[in-house]
């Protein structure tokens, strides 16, 4: 039986990822530490030898305004509502830089993923791309691709994984096309629907929350993908969230940590794959609670590497693995 797998990955987009979402002012100290629990973050895997995949929006990978602007791509999302697309934003940081708009441009934090061991750069597409946003199409999303494939070539980055905004994953065929080979997915449960439209919304958001603590969809492991010419799903097991600031949720953080360690160990018992997934700005405030809740889950995954044999992979190692046996 082959060793089950341990896989992180981290979708890193600061505020072109929240900004349709999340009041910017009040949500802007997340934003900010996410900036300095990066580091904490890669000196962590790096100490430990953890391999991970960090899906990065490309208008983040410029130094300033000026710069990301010369790289747009001139067919550009027709989102039906226009305050669905981020380029009304881009409009208005004329001027700025990394160092006065540190929430839209991470250039130096790029490089400093792409500077430490085991870290794979992934591409979160250009601009934050909805794929089941009302008038978008599938030109528009190449364009949107060719343009992040070229914002990672600075790095000498050639993607290999993407992770679909909001995961929803569509257009695999021109995934391929642009030499992506791995994407992943949600688990495959309804509770776990992509399209933010469709029925049953709060419901679903309050029973994800429950799943957090309580086994309601199951382990959500999956064997090592087959051969194939497509990208190949890897998809997630769990979503690692942020610590809670409430007093009585503080209390359950026990049955979250067990949670997470139950599915963890039937993975490497079977020789299946375990996939847990976050933002870098969920660990943006109270990082040292966060952090502490991670070592926890990473000192039980060396407890099973060296029990079962657990291997630590990023997404790409797996589209790797099959091109080598192809």
């Amino acid at each position: 039986m082959k060793n089950g797998r341990f896989t992180l990955s981290l979708d890193f987009e600061l505020h072109w990822g929240t900004w349709d979402t999340q009041d910017f002012e009040s949500y802007r100290p997340n934003l900010l530490g996410a900036r300095t629990v990066i580091p904490r973050l890669l000196s962590l895997f790096a100490a430990r030898q953890l391999r991970c995949t960090w899906a990065v929006v490309g208008f983040l990978c410029f130094e300033n305004q000026t710069q990301l602007v010369a790289d747009l791509p001139i067919l550009r999302p027709g989102y039906l509502r226009p305050s669905s697309s981020p380029y009304t934003l881009v409009e208005q940081l004329a001027g700025q830089d990394e160092s006065s708009s540190p929430c839209h441009f991470a250039d130096s934090l790029v490089r400093q993923i792409a500077a430490t061991p085991g870290q794979e750069l992934g591409t979160h597409t250009f601009s934050h791309f909805s794929c089941m946003e009302p008038g978008q199409t599938r030109e528009e999303f190449r364009h949107d691709l060719l343009a992040a494939v070229r914002a990672l070539k600075r790095y000498k980055c050639q993607p290999v994984s993407i992770v679909f905004p909001r995961n929803q994953c569509r257009y695999l065929d021109v995934c391929q096309e642009v030499g992506l080979r791995c994407y992943r997915e949600d688990p495959r449960h309804w509770i776990y629907n992509p399209d933010r439209n469709c029925s049953f919304l709060l419901l679903r958001r309050a029973l994800k929350l429950l799943d957090s603590y309580i086994n309601l969809t199951g382990h959500n492991l999956f064997p090592t993908p087959p051969i194939s010419d497509a990208p190949i799903n890897v998809p997630a097991s769990a979503v690692l969230r942020a610590a809670p600031r409430q007093a009585w949720r503080k209390l359950l953080e026990p049955i979250r940590l067990h949670r997470i360690k139950a599915a963890m160990t039937a993975a490497a018992k079977s020789g299946q794959n375990y996939h847990l997934y976050w933002h870098p700005h969920n660990f943006g405030i109270q990082q040292d609670a966060n952090l502490h809740f991670l070592e926890q889950v990473l000192d039980h995954f060396e407890h099973l590497k060296a029990s079962y044999g657990f291997a630590s992979a990023c997404m790409s190692d797996f589209a790797n693995e099959r091109t080598t046996h192809s």
